[in-house]
């Protein structure tokens, strides 16, 4: 899991705006947003649509949140990033999901 200081807030979230830039896999979409805070920040989206249970949806974005968190040091200062997870990303295993987003942010 992310720490509090890494992950956006509700009132943040409200004040993102239009992304910068959004990247697109089979196993997810990531929006890119600026923020003012000097930390990145993460959050994960999964919706019923790509998951209907809710112990898949709780599973789907723990291992998101962990993949995130080990590619937080590639990620840049002032930005914000949503993972919107879809169907695909939803059975993926962990080795694929943390592939994918070190492929997204590059590794350092």
């Amino acid at each position: 899991m992310l720490k509090k200081i890494n992950r956006i807030t509700i009132a943040e979230f409200k004040r993102l705006g239009r992304p910068l830039r959004v990247f697109h896999s089979p196993l997810f979409s990531i929006r890119l947003y600026n923020t003012d805070s000097e930390k990145p920040k993460c959050a994960v989206v999964v919706s019923k649509k790509a998951a209907a249970t809710a112990v898949a949806r709780n599973l789907a974005r723990r291992r998101f949140y962990e993949a995130l968190y080990a590619n937080l040091a590639s990620m840049q200062a002032y930005t914000a990033s949503v993972v919107m997870v879809t169907k695909g990303g939803v059975g993926a295993s962990f080795a694929a999901i943390q592939k994918a987003l070190s492929e997204v942010y590059g590794e350092r």
